[in-house]
């Protein structure tokens, strides 16, 4: 089942770190096209929950590995690249499904649907 963002904020998750947390993960990747002034830009970054997944990462990527698309066209391969790097690193298992939120982020299959069992409990 897709959830949409209604949903999803009914169990009281507002973003992807809600359900990356929920669900017990390590990590989750999001994109992000902030390209206002001061922003970070286009990018794809793999987040720990609780941890960095990239201690040397400049102040403003917060810690997260970062994958940078050059256009709107090098995003797809940016994202599986930013999954590769997950399961690289053993955040995730290896050859890993995965699935998107309505946030803009990746999780391993079966996340939300995990994530939103244990808000009910």
């Amino acid at each position: 089942m897709r959830y949409t963002k209604a949903q999803l904020r009914a169990h009281s998750f507002v973003n992807s770190w809600n359900i990356a947390r929920a669900a017990g993960n390590k990590v989750f990747i999001s994109y992000s096209n902030d390209t206002a002034r001061g922003g970070n830009g286009m990018c794809v970054k793999v987040v720990g929950i609780g941890f960095k997944t990239d201690p040397a990462a400049p102040w403003y990527q917060y810690g997260s590995k970062t994958f940078h698309p050059y256009n709107g066209k090098d995003k797809a391969s940016k994202i599986l690249a930013a999954q590769a790097w997950a399961m690289q690193q053993g955040y995730v298992p290896p050859y890993t499904e995965w699935e998107r939120d309505p946030f803009n982020g990746w999780h391993p299959k079966g996340t939300i649907k995990h994530a939103v069992q244990r808000s009910h409990t």
